[in-house]
Order: structure tokens, then C-alpha cells, then sequence
């Protein structure tokens, strides 16, 4: 298994060199480094990936990319759902209410 320092090297050689790889391959990798799914906002903001590497905070980079997001005076909305829930089906009736509140 890889330390911190050599994930964050590869991390970064993914992130921030020139590579001919596919978004798909990359985003792949980048799951693996991180040991969970990463969402694309995250990838955004790549300081926060590798803060969480350093110092082994599973999924802060996800919220704090979502701070990023709103600090740059876009909204943010976060669903949360059950099991049971189809998620598409979830999205289309926020923005419908999101539609009628605007």
C-alpha cells in the first residue's frame, strides 16, 4: 500500500500534468487513490484532496469543495436520500419546487 506522500505525488501528477488519458481513466484512478467515490466538484479543488490524504480525513474534501462552490456565490444544494428514494425522481421535484419558489 502506498504512504500518504507517494498517493498525493500520483494525485497530483494526475491532476495537475499533462496526461493523455480519459476523464473516465483519471476519475477511476483518483477513486482509488482516495479509497471512496470523488465527486467531480471535488476534483476542482485538488488542495483538498490532498489535505485529506495528509492527514487522513476521509470525505472532507467533498464538503469542502461545496465551501469553495459557495464562496464563489453559487448555491448550493445538498439532497439527502433514503435507500428507497430514486434519485432522479428526488432531483426533478427539487427543482420543480425550486422553479416555484423562484
Amino acid at each position: 500500500m502506498s504512504s500518504p506522500s507517494e498517493k498525493i505525488t500520483e494525485l497530483y501528477d494526475l491532476l495537475e500534468k499533462p496526461s493523455t488519458k480519459s476523464f473516465g481513466e483519471v476519475h477511476k484512478r483518483i477513486e482509488e487513490i482516495m479509497g471512496r467515490p470523488v465527486w467531480t466538484h471535488e476534483i476542482a479543488f485538488p488542495e483538498h484532496l490532498y489535505t485529506e490524504l495528509r492527514v487522513n480525513t476521509r470525505g472532507t474534501a467533498f464538503f469542502e469543495g461545496l465551501r469553495e462552490i459557495e464562496n464563489m456565490g453559487k448555491p448550493v444544494v445538498t439532497l439527502t436520500l433514503d435507500e428507497d428514494t430514486d434519485p432522479k425522481e428526488a432531483a426533478k421535484k427539487l427543482i420543480k419546487e425550486i422553479k416555484k419558489e423562484a
